[in-house]
């Protein structure tokens, strides 16, 4: 388990992926919230796409931890 910091919150995680895949599981005791994300963007995890999906990850944490 990796103790991450994300603005300032302390969270446990794992974020992990095999080809087409990526997950992403997180647990931050001061929210009592487990965030599990998982995206299918096929073997384009380094083109545009893959950008977007990590982008729209952020925001989606962003509005989760508040």
């Amino acid at each position: 388990m990796v103790l991450v910091l994300i603005g300032g919150i302390v969270e446990y995680g794992h974020g992990g992926g095999g080809l087409g895949a990526g997950c992403l599981l997180l647990y931050v005791p001061a929210k009592k919230t487990y965030v599990f994300l998982a995206t299918n963007i096929g073997v384009v995890i380094n083109g545009e796409a893959g950008v977007k999906v990590n982008k729209m990850k952020d925001e989606i944490l962003g509005i989760l931890l508040q």
